[in-house]
């Protein structure tokens, strides 16, 4: 039931002697930045999904040698790369809860969108 209309668009060639004013790196990270703040936006918890899985992996890769140390000699000598398993870890599970309370208000705002958009009547 929404309006929907298409506009003519002239396209022009560029003019001779005129160079393009884009730069190439500089605005191809900008799409990338854009992209990851939409994708962040309409669902989170992809965003901060992928972002738990890093961290997880990232700490079982650190925390296996710790682990297997300790199951060989009873003592762990490599105490920072267990502090960063730990940490990495809690950086996952922090990052997984923010992707889910963040996924359930993008629902509800999302429901909300919808209810706004059928209450608006036809031809107004």
């Amino acid at each position: 039931g929404a309006n929907v209309a298409e506009a003519p668009t002239d396209y022009l060639k560029r003019a001779i002697g005129t160079k393009s004013k884009m730069n190439t790196l500089y605005d191809g990270m900008r799409v990338i930045a854009v992209i990851f703040y939409l994708v962040k936006q309409a669902r989170p918890f992809l965003f901060f999904g992928l972002s738990m899985i890093g961290f997880v992996l990232g700490a079982i890769a650190c925390g296996i040698p710790v682990l297997l140390e300790y199951h060989a000699t009873g003592i762990v000598t490599r105490i920072p790369l267990a502090v960063l398993a730990t940490g990495l870890m809690i950086l996952g599970g922090i990052s997984g809860l923010c992707g889910l309370v963040l996924d359930s208000l993008s629902h509800a705002r999302r429901e909300i969108k919808r209810a706004l958009f059928l209450s608006v009547k036809p031809g107004w």
